[in-house]
């Protein structure tokens, strides 16, 4: 199964909305053993990272999934004083931004195996990050809609 474009556009949106709208900031441990401050959201067992663009990279929104026996009180990741773990290997999905200029071009990218069976993990995702942002902002669902609309 294929995304398409406009799936692919409107998961990227939707995302980039969640950890936006509904985040916080996060002390986080990246994979080089640095601290960064990081905006995030925990909606479920989705965990939403906006790293945002540094010397090394643009601007990257993550998804992870994260189930409820990754909570560790030892993790690097803390959200509203709680801390709990999340793999790498849990990453869903990526929204990826191509260069640090403006506007911005992005691209989805699928981590593997998430891409063989994105049928097995997109309705579950989308749903739960719109469920959540439409308790946030009921309007939202059609200003995603229409900011995506080719």
């Amino acid at each position: 199964m294929q995304l398409g474009k406009e799936r692919s556009q409107f998961l990227a949106r939707l995302t980039v909305e969640a950890v936006e709208t509904l985040g916080g900031d996060a002390l986080c441990l990246d994979p080089d053993g640095h601290w960064r401050q990081w905006r995030s959201v925990r909606v479920h067992d989705l965990l939403v990272i906006d790293q945002h663009a540094d010397e090394s990279a643009p601007r990257s929104v993550n998804c992870y999934f994260t189930a409820p026996q990754d909570i560790d009180p030892r993790a690097g990741l803390a959200e509203h004083g709680r801390r709990f773990a999340f793999s790498p290997d849990h990453l869903l999905f990526a929204v990826r931004w191509l260069h640090k200029g403006t506007p911005p071009d992005v691209e989805l990218v699928l981590a593997p195996p998430f891409k063989r069976a994105p049928d097995l993990w997109l309705d579950y995702s989308v749903g739960v990050l719109l469920g959540a942002l439409q308790r946030a902002d009921p309007g939202l669902r059609e200003r995603i809609a229409d900011a995506t609309a080719p």
